[in-house]
């Protein structure tokens, strides 16, 4: 193939200017507009999506696709939650460092843990480790791999919490 499209591909491609080409005048003219107004419509609609579908406008746009096949049901909700807090080489996107900095300094906050204090901090580290203590009194520090997201989630769901301030 020398990058030529193929008959199908090239039928496709005309199919939809066709349509409005010819809808478009029949639903103009059928609200009431006169017939020249009407043409001039659906020949300009017509050219609008002949050069969309020539120049590939909606062909550079490539969204992401999970490994496996997608289901309903809490498993997709779970592998869609997670899908946005990494990316493709498997570490924390944007979004993802923040929210767990955010869950971890809001747990370790109720839990009575303070990061403003050396003891403090000696007990976060002995809590989570001292990359991740890092991590969370720098956010430029690397964030946690997934395994050291799974210790940390893990370790802070066992960190019995105060009760709230009144």
């Amino acid at each position: 193939m020398s990058g030529q499209p193929d008959n199908g591909r090239r039928r496709r491609l005309w199919v939809w200017p066709v349509v409005v080409g010819v809808g478009g005048p029949v639903l103009a003219f059928t609200i009431g507009l006169d017939v020249a107004h009407s043409l001039m419509i659906g020949l300009a609609v017509a050219l609008v999506v002949a050069g969309s579908r020539v120049i590939g406008l909606g062909d550079q746009a490539v969204w992401p696709r999970l490994p496996f096949g997608r289901r309903d049901g809490a498993r997709r909700d779970v592998s869609s939650l997670s899908w946005s807090l990494y990316g493709q080489q498997r570490e924390l996107t944007g979004s993802g460092r923040r929210r767990l900095r955010r869950v971890c300094l809001d747990t370790l906050e109720l839990a009575g843990y303070s990061l403003d204090t050396p003891d403090g901090v000696r007990a976060v580290e002995d809590l989570l480790g001292r990359p991740v203590t890092a991590f969370l009194i720098d956010e430029d520090q690397p964030a946690p791999d997934l395994r050291g997201v799974q210790r940390t989630l893990t370790a802070l769901t066992a960190v019995p919490l105060r009760k709230a301030h009144r």
